[in-house]
């Protein structure tokens, strides 16, 4: 630029303001519209289809989002076949030859999306390698069957060979993938019967076969209908199947030789399990719902085996040597700093307990002491206080040093522990009236915190068709409702076992949550359904 035209460009400056600002241009609203298809070649629901490829042709630029997993061919393809973008088009490559007389449908579930925004894009695909369509239907809904939260994205699927192994060993004819609102249709099916199977894979291989899978199956054959008539079902409960099987998931040792086993599932038969260490000799174990721990007295100076043994499977594990070095007995819990007047007080240890010297212990109301006694719990590392408590009033745990020993001779500090109870206006009544149908088994209706589903019920009672049950003392707070029919009457909830075709034991969830509030009664109302 020579001299005179720049000092043009600074006279247009100044004129217009002195001074130039760079505005970022305006790209306007989100896009959320999905890619429009603009056509399909051969055409979608072409007969005597013979091609090898199928191509479709949208308004807008590409990319492909786990197509693999998205895309569902029924009947089911030994190969996967070849899916590739071309700026707006899809192109779909077989890898082998087509059934003869077959209707298939390709469903490309999110896999294709719009380039700048990744909005998917709808496509179903359909074709015949014969003269007509299939055209009969079938819907339904899955569910967890315990929860009965709807489940998306289940592989829903249908066997033309109705054995009961098929959903174990073979892939299915045709199936479908759910919603996020549990909803799963099939479109374009043969005349027959099939078998109705559900499975929430981990693997992706179309088989239930991983101890960890959900799963659902029909009691009884379903036959599709036609489009004007096409059978809608009930909900599919899936579970996890009934593993009779025990083992040792995980296991680990301190340097104290105290030995913890994660278990795969709760076990309560205690009496049908051996733990015992080969080298040492002499054992004491305690088992919660989920884990074994054990422990040897004597100290060792090499390498020990642990030897597990269950019903259905032996195991040995192998810990390093230790040396059990002096060390104070802490508390791993203590009471809450408010309680209710009828619960348990304990003082859980990081060690299990062999003894309890009353003598170094005082309880007290306020400043007064109190006669109490003391209790070993189940589990070998609680002491429990035994004393009458009252509302609304305030107490005392006082202990010496030396008031409780560990099996392996460590003491505690001098404890000191302080909590109130709730006053008598703190709490809450609910009252439910239940009005349902009979029960295959016994009904066991749970009170629990929607916060802490996995933690034990806050209150459970056993009912009566069509009752009022009413719950007293509950401290204010959200709670929900479920109620197991408990077939088999074993305090518990049971999943499927498909191999012997029981459904899951049926469960009833009220959907809205209860807020309970002091000094306050509450009555709800229940139809089950």
């Amino acid at each position: 630029m020579n001299r005179l035209s720049f000092l043009h460009l600074l006279l247009v400056l100044a004129l217009s303001g002195g001074c130039a600002k760079i505005v970022p241009p305006d790209g306007g609203p989100r896009d959320t519209e999905p890619p429009q298809l603009l056509y399909l070649s051969p055409p979608n629901a072409t007969t005597r289809f013979s091609s090898n490829q199928i191509k479709a042709y949208f308004d807008e630029y590409l990319q492909l989002s786990d197509i693999n997993n998205q895309l569902i061919v029924s009947p089911p393809l030994r190969e996967q076949p070849d899916v590739k973008i071309k700026k707006r088009s899809v192109i779909l490559t077989f890898n082998e030859s087509l059934l003869e007389n077959v209707t298939y449908t390709l469903n490309f579930g999110e896999g294709i999306k719009d380039f700048t925004e990744g909005n998917p894009a709808e496509l179903l695909y359909v074709f015949s390698t014969g003269d007509v369509l299939d055209s009969l239907e079938l819907s339904g809904y899955v569910n967890d069957a315990y929860t009965g939260d709807p489940l998306g994205g289940v592989r829903v699927m249908l066997y033309r060979d109705t054995a009961l192994n098929q959903p174990l060993e073979e892939k299915p004819y045709y199936f479908a993938r759910s919603n996020s609102e549990g909803i799963y249709r099939f479109r374009y099916l043969a005349e027959g019967q099939y078998r109705l199977f559900a499975l929430d894979e981990q693997n992706m291989n179309y088989v239930l076969d991983d101890p960890d899978e959900r799963f659902a199956f029909s009691d009884s054959l379903v036959v599709p209908g036609t489009p004007s008539d096409s059978l809608v079902l009930g909900a599919l409960s899936l579970s996890k199947g009934f593993d009779s099987t025990l083992y040792v998931n995980a296991f680990s040792a301190d340097s104290s030789g105290f030995l913890r086993m994660t278990l795969n599932r709760a076990w309560d038969a205690l009496g049908q399990l051996e733990v015992s260490d080969t080298t040492l000799g002499g054992h004491v174990y305690f088992m919660a719902p989920d884990s074994l721990f054990a422990w040897t007295h004597r100290v060792a100076d090499r390498e020990i085996e642990w030897y597990f043994q269950s019903p259905t499977v032996t195991d040995t594990f192998e810990v390093p040597s230790f040396q059990m070095a002096p060390r104070t007995l802490g508390v791993r819990k203590k009471p809450e700093q408010s309680v209710n007047s009828d619960d348990t007080i304990a003082i859980a240890f990081n060690r299990p307990l062999q003894a309890i010297d009353t003598s170094k212990v005082r309880f007290y109301r306020d400043s007064i002491a109190i006669p109490f006694g003391m209790n070993r719990s189940k589990n070998p590392f609680e002491s429990q206080i035994l004393g009458n408590l009252d509302d609304g009033n305030n107490y005392r745990i006082e202990a010496n040093p030396g008031a409780f020993t560990s099996r392996e001779g460590f003491t505690n500090d001098s404890l000191r522990i302080s909590f109130s109870t709730h006053p008598a206006d703190h709490y809450g009544q609910l009252f439910i009236d239940i009005s349902a149908t009979e029960f295959e088994g016994t009904p066991r209706l749970q009170l629990y915190n929607p916060n802490k589903k996995d933690a034990a019920p806050v209150r459970e009672v056993i009912i009566a068709p069509e009752s009022t049950i009413a719950l007293s003392r509950l401290l204010p707070g959200t709670y929900k409702l479920r109620l197991i029919d408990d077939r088999n009457n074993n305090g518990k909830w049971d999943p499927a076992n498909y191999l012997l075709q029981q459904q899951p034991e049926r469960v009833y969830n009220l959907r809205e949550e209860i807020s309970v509030r002091s000094n306050w009664d509450l009555e709800i109302f229940w139809t089950l359904d």
